[in-house]
């Protein structure tokens, strides 16, 4: 890695120097928006323990949040007030741990009323994360003597969930002294009121108020529940959204008359509306002081812009002189995020004006936000509960509605104005569940509280304002009051107390399978476990995941620890959620879900051994392969996913629903390969070409050098020679031969420092050819000015020229700099890269062997050389079979057992250089071709296929999953369950009925959904006769299909790709139509394998053709012709082999 100031850092004190020319013209600019000031953050973080730690554990949240607010986060205290038991609390302290705040303070009260407000018993939540805690506590060796209770215990599980975060508590009376002394490493404070009754939570805001501190409440009652945010009078929000502006490739703008208009380069979009602000961007990476405005959009691709005054600069530019500018320097544009201002009230204020002023309700659930009844309800029913507990020193019963509607009319008057029926159901509905918490609605709150309690530390996104109001009280059974409370001595009290012992009985003797152990899957089998699923008769949760545990896990998945890393995910969460609930059934595994395995999720586990499926993926093959086998077998399935901020579930009911691949989101857009190779005008071509070379240099070229090397010992020189040539051109073979014969000398030097001499030659080597040599070519074979065949001038639209980059260290100009710095880090990390390739020997850590000063030495030489345009490369004219023999025919003799090491990309060590080699190589490439650079930060998210992520949204989307499977477990109907789309960044929630299965296929006045199979069912006699044939299976579904079998003309037959019948070809096929169906599938599997070369990737998506029709089913294709000829495809037809057990 680089061993100077960082590279941002660097371009801003060398840009700074440059500014003077105007006071409108360039300034500095973070290279890219969302990770501002990245670079400077993972400099520091190499310095020691903590920082190091930071950047490992928080490298996924970072991509979501930005440097500043996590910083901003790493920073922030935040006061938790609220019952030492409650499920809520620990949720909360949970997703703030995980989120990395610097110091947590839990507030104790003596109230009365705030103990007689939380009932602790019916807290299932509550109750399993102290057991959790507990039983890590015995496991590190506590006696039960030891273990502290209360909020004793939950400061020992802050600082087991996160060692880098501070705690300590606090008393309520303390608290007044504690806000007013001002720690100068604390930048932000939030008090986080959580499960208290409304007089604590106004002396609580009041307080927070005087001392100028954001407060949140937080409380839940059953299945409804409220978030109240008062961040006071004048706040200010940085970013609104949190999306990173699309950086957008110019072509030009154009003055037409008052106003300027930009278009961008062909087939490239932009983002922008009407009011936005934009700024260019120079070739450099700096950008236009001058702001803009949008003033009108006209297309995807066009919209016009006027200058915006900016008071700050010193010298505005005409029209004419910033047009002339951005036409000639600059090459793209993007939105700029303007702060807002929001005022908020208090909440005594807020109390006061809820039942006139809507405002100040965001929404939530599209459907329920907007019914005035039901609001006015859960607002009078949280106050009414207070007033009556306050008064009866009791909680309510079904007994008291009438009290209590009495209550809730002095709380809200304006109850009275709606329908009185309405409003008294919701108040029923509330009355029956209040008592107690459900777990998975914990989950959502508490993920809600702490993303609140984090935009009031970074003032990033937009925040609730000021109430939020959320219930699911569709999950309710109609059970009447006494059955609703059947089994209050369990360990899950508060569930049955709300769903009934039927129901609770029914969910936790489900068989689930979990597919995913991370992120999502931690918070389900956080959730599963406090619910007791896995526990009754024949229940189980089935778990696999085949990836192991990392440190950048930890920040997001609640059930590992440090000591966990390198363990398998799905047995370290195994062994974690047994601390929830010791007597859950739970099996792991660390197989991959996909149709290539054929255990231990055969045929037999999906018939017998799975009710639900819940979907813990983070790729889209994965979750269309179970989405697949959830229809065939037709089994429920929940499936959740999340990026950054944003985050979905969508649940699949059997029969009733669209599957999850009946709505496909778009592929993402391909790069075409000629404009990775020669015409790139985005970063993220340059970054990817980057990436390419790097495996193309340390992982293909290695493997392809050990494979001859290998060959030779076996197989004859002219052999191999003669299959390189009949699959590659004469210049591959050229070139593969000019290779082998470079790694074959280095393979044979054993003297470390003649060795690092070589590799710091063949990098400089490299450096020079790529970036002066090749730019050099492309322009002596399309000259500047020249046109195409069409033509029309070449290097137009998205054909920029490259520009030649020279190694000058004595010319401290901007652009000069930045180029030197690019070089000397592509060649120190090339060497070091080859060096490991060559030797097998991986450096742990930062390798001082590989200095800035050796790759400046030897760039200085390399450039020299090449520096005149009449030094070019020469190129052999021995011939490409000549050079590889000759290489080839020393290989044996050279090297004994010797090879070279392939290095997989690996893009969260810090220290290993592959992120920095790739970030050097594609800046380098994006400065030639005139694209602004970009930071290791992002070159990592390109480059590493990165996706975003946070606890909150994944413990938001996990509650969401679980509180779907509640509902499965009652079979309610399609209306009654809810996908749900969210983003808490906005904050966003919208919840809909999952759209009905639609007919796939409608023949002799029947429909067919992708839910139903036609089944065959071969009997004994066939069997013995050695299987169904095809004749048979053809003419038992026709009478299936019409009841006469010569009223169906069946065309075809397919299993997947491979055609078993066609009408054209086999009608009077009597070998085809008499053969066993399982031997036609065999011998159309086995002709397909024949037909495979040895260099095809993986196996058949159908696996062994022994194993398919071995199995217990298979799903056939099946065409028909109707009466007019027109072809239809009936639903997958199902033949059931027969079975002799």
């Amino acid at each position: 890695m680089r061993n100077s100031i960082s590279y941002l850092a660097f371009l801003i004190v060398a840009w700074g120097s440059q500014i003077c020319q105007s006071a409108w013209f360039p300034r500095p600019v973070a290279l890219t928006p969302r990770w501002n000031g990245a670079s400077d953050i993972i400099t520091s973080i190499r310095r020691g323990g903590e920082q190091q730690d930071d950047a490992e554990r928080y490298s996924r949240q970072l991509y979501t949040l930005g440097a500043r607010a996590q910083s901003l986060i790493r920073s922030s205290l935040i006061y938790l007030d609220g019952p030492p038991s409650s499920g809520l609390l620990y949720e909360t302290a949970k997703n703030l741990a995980l989120s990395g705040v610097r110091h947590i303070v839990i507030v104790q009260s003596d109230d009365e009323m705030d103990a007689l407000y939380h009932n602790e018993q019916l807290d299932d939540l509550g109750n399993a994360y102290q057991r959790s805690i507990r039983a890590e506590l015995e496991e590190l060796g506590h006696s039960t003597e030891e273990i502290p209770s209360g909020a004793e215990l939950l400061l020992q599980y802050i600082r087991r969930l996160n060692p880098g975060v501070q705690v300590s508590l606090a008393h309520r009376n303390e608290l007044q002294q504690q806000l007013s002394n001002h720690d100068g490493e604390i930048n932000r404070r939030v008090l986080v009121s959580v499960d208290r009754p409304p007089p604590s939570n106004l002396q609580l805001n009041q307080l927070a108020r005087e001392k100028y501190v954001a407060f949140v409440a937080v409380e839940t009652a059953g299945v409804f529940g409220r978030v109240f945010c008062d961040f006071g009078s004048s706040f200010q929000v940085e970013d609104a959204d949190g999306e990173t502006p699309l950086v957008t490739p110019l072509d030009k703008v154009e003055e037409d008359g008052d106003t300027l208009v930009v278009s961008c380069i062909l087939g490239e979009k932009h983002d922008v509306s009407k009011g936005d602000q934009i700024e260019f961007q120079l070739r450099n990476g700096s950008a236009v002081a001058q702001r803009c405005v949008v003033t009108n959009v006209y297309n995807p691709f066009r919209f016009s812009i006027r200058l915006v005054e900016d008071s700050s600069l010193t010298e505005r530019p005409s029209s004419s002189e910033f047009v002339a500018l951005v036409n000639n320097q600059a090459a793209s544009f993007r939105r700029v995020k303007v702060p807002q201002t929001i005022e908020f009230l208090s909440l005594e204020e807020a109390l006061t004006s809820a039942s006139s002023d809507p405002s100040l309700f965001a929404a939530c659930d599209l459907e329920k936000s907007f019914d005035e009844t039901r609001k006015l309800a859960s607002m009078a029913c949280f106050q009414a509960l207070h007033d009556f507990v306050k008064e009866k020193n009791c909680h309510p019963q079904f007994s008291d509605m009438n009290e209590f509607w009495d209550m809730c009319l002095m709380a809200y008057p304006s109850l009275a104005t709606v329908d009185p029926e309405e409003a008294k159901s919701h108040l029923k509905s509330f009355l029956r569940c209040y008592a107690a918490k459900l777990t998975p609605f914990l989950a959502v709150f508490g993920a809600i509280a702490a993303q609140e309690a984090l935009k009031a530390s970074t003032s990033l996104y937009f925040p609730v304002k000021q109430f939020l109001l959320y219930d699911c009280d569709e999950v309710l059974p109609k059970l009447d009051q006494d059955e609703a409370r059947k089994g209050s001595s369990c360990l899950v009290p508060g569930l049955r107390h709300i769903l009934g012992d039927d129901i609770v009985d029914i969910l936790q003797s489900k068989q689930l399978f979990i597919v995913g152990a991370g992120a999502i899957g931690c918070e389900l089998l956080k959730n599963l476990a406090s619910m007791g699923v896995g526990t009754k008769g024949d229940g189980k949760v089935c778990l696999t995941d085949m990836d192991t545990i990392e440190k950048s896990n930890l920040s997001r998945q609640l059930l590992f620890r440090d000591n966990d890393i390198g363990d398998f995910k799905s047995a370290a969460a195994q062994k974690a959620a047994r601390r929830f609930f010791r007597d859950i059934n739970i099996e792991s595994h660390t197989s991959r879900v996909g149709a290539e395995e054929s255990t231990p999720f055969g045929e037999s586990f999906w018939s017998n051994r799975v009710d639900v499926v819940l979907n813990a993926l983070d790729n889209v093959e994965a979750r269309m392969f179970m989405d697949e086998q959830c229809v065939k077998y037709s089994k429920a399935l929940v499936d959740a996913g999340t990026m950054g901020s944003k985050g979905n579930v969508q649940v699949v009911i059997p029969d009733q629903s669209e599957s999850y691949a009946s709505s496909v989101d778009p592929p993402e857009p391909s790069i075409a390969v000629c404009t990775l190779k020669n015409f790139p005008y985005a970063i993220a071509h340059t970054i990817e070409w980057a990436r390419d070379l790097f495996d193309g240099l340390f992982q293909r070229r290695c493997d392809r050098t050990n494979q001859l090397i290998a060959k030779t010992k076996g197989t004859s020189i002219d052999d191999i020679v003669t299959e390189l040539l009949s699959d590659s051109s004469e210049e591959a073979v050229r070139e593969i031969a000019v290779e082998v014969k470079e790694d074959l000398l280095a393979l044979s030097i054993d003297a470390e420092n003649d060795l690092k001499s070589l590799v710091f030659k063949w990098a400089a080597t490299m450096a020079v050819q790529f970036f002066l040599v090749a730019p050099r070519n492309l322009i002596k074979e399309h000259p500047l000015g020249s046109h195409d065949e069409d033509g029309e001038a070449f290097w137009t639209g998205t054909r920029r020229p490259p520009r030649e980059l020279s190694f000058s260290p004595e010319d401290n100009g901007a652009d000069q700099t930045v180029i030197n710095a690019n070089l000397v880090d592509f060649v120190r990390e090339a060497a070091r890269l080859r060096f490991e390739a060559i030797t097998g020997k991986v450096s742990a850590g930062i390798d001082p062997m590989f200095t800035t000063e050796d790759a400046s030495s030897i760039l200085k030489v390399y450039y020299e050389q090449y520096r005149s345009e009449t030094d070019d490369i020469v190129e052999s004219e021995t011939s490409a079979e000549e050079s590889l023999r000759a290489t080839l025919d020393n290989a044996s003799s050279l090297l004994s057992d010797k090879k070279m090491l392939a290095i997989d990309f690996e893009k969260d060590d810090e220290t290993n250089g592959h992120v920095a080699f790739v970030n050097a190589a594609s800046n380098l490439r994006a400065i030639s071709y005139g694209i602004p650079p970009v930071d290791q930060m992002e070159t990592r998210r390109v480059a590493g296929n990165i996706v975003p992520a946070m606890i909150t949204t994944t413990a938001l989307v996990s509650g969401l999953s679980c509180i779907e499977l509640l509902k499965l477990s009652q079979n309610l109907p399609l209306r009654s369950y809810r996908n749900a789309f969210i983003n808490l960044a906005l904050p966003f929630f919208a919840f809909t009925v999952p759209l009905p299965a639609e007919p796939v296929a409608i023949y002799n006045g029947r429909s067919y959904t992708i839910w139903d199979r036609l089944t065959i069912k071969e009997s004994k006699v066939a069997a013995a006769k050695g299987g169904i044939t095809m004749r048979s299976m053809m003419r038992r579904l026709s009478e299936i299909i019409s009841g006469d079998s010569e009223k169906v003309d069946i065309s075809s037959v397919s299993l997947g790709p491979y055609l078993l019948y066609a009408s054209f070809l086999h009608e009077d096929d009597d070998e085809i139509l008499d053969k066993p169906l399982w031997e036609v599938i065999k011998n159309a599997l086995d002709e397909s394998h024949s037909f495979e070369n040895e260099n095809s990737r993986g196996e058949d998506a159908f696996g062994p053709a022994s194993s398919l029709v071995e199995n217990g089913t298979v799903d056939i294709t099946v065409t028909v012709l109707d009466e007019d000829g027109e072809e239809i495809e009936l639903p997958a037809v199902q033949v059931v082999r027969h079975s002799s057990e």
